[in-house]
């Protein structure tokens, strides 16, 4: 699926916490989490992918045109092989990487989607899960205007990331102070809804070691 829209330039100074080189660990789907958006300190500094890697436009565009009802649909799309939204392989097992969608509220009604790439190799026994940031989807609502303007931008591992945005304008209404967009895609009645920060789910698969040999005829 691609959109008709050009890239158009764009230069920022993303902060140490968009790194794309930095990891996190993996929580609870659909629930709040004290850390969420928050990276962990342990760092992989050899990623670096193509734009091609990840569809970031069509992404941006599913969430414009209401394709997508809320993060976790957009979560399952993202991850849905036929769907092609992304081929990336970080760990060369000939695998689709699973993408995460931790999101992160910010001041000002702002709303920022992480997108987390995982690794979909065995992990040894004990052994955390760790994600490569890769991209965001940014929501930034101005009351005044009575506009909210969305902008997808790839992060630093991605190359020309400084020069790579897709954005939008979205009306909206404030009721006593609450942002409320009663047109358009249901995604954004869902975004401004009172409900529990996203996060979503990432099981890991780890080693086992040896067989289990039980009194049945089967083995584990």
């Amino acid at each position: 699926m691609r959109s008709p829209w050009l890239c158009v330039p764009f230069v920022a100074a993303l902060s140490s916490a968009l790194a794309c080189d930095a990891a996190v660990s993996a929580t609870t789907g659909g629930q709040a989490a004290p850390n969420a958006g928050v990276m962990a300190a342990n760092v992989q500094t050899d990623v670096k992918l193509d734009p091609h890697d990840l569809d970031l436009e069509s992404i941006n565009y599913l969430v414009k045109k209401g394709k997508v009802k809320d993060a976790e649909s957009l979560e399952k799309y993202i991850n849905n092989p036929k769907e092609k939204m992304h081929s990336i392989d970080l760990d060369k097992d000939g695998k689709l990487d699973k993408i995460q969608i931790v999101e992160v509220k910010k001041p000002n009604d702002e709303i920022v989607f992480e997108l987390h790439v995982f690794p979909s190799g065995k992990l040894k026994d004990k052994e955390k899960p760790a994600g490569v940031l890769v991209a965001t989807l940014d929501f930034v609502p101005d009351k005044t205007t009575g506009q909210m303007v969305v902008k997808a931008t790839y992060a630093p591992c991605v190359v020309g990331w400084e020069t790579i945005v897709y954005d939008y304008v979205v009306p909206i209404v404030v009721q006593n102070g609450v942002i409320v967009v009663s047109e358009g895609p249901a995604f954004f009645g869902w975004l401004f809804a009172v409900r529990p920060v996203y996060v979503g789910v990432i099981a890991p698969v780890f080693k086992v070691k040896g067989k289990f040999k039980g009194k049945g005829k089967g083995k584990w």
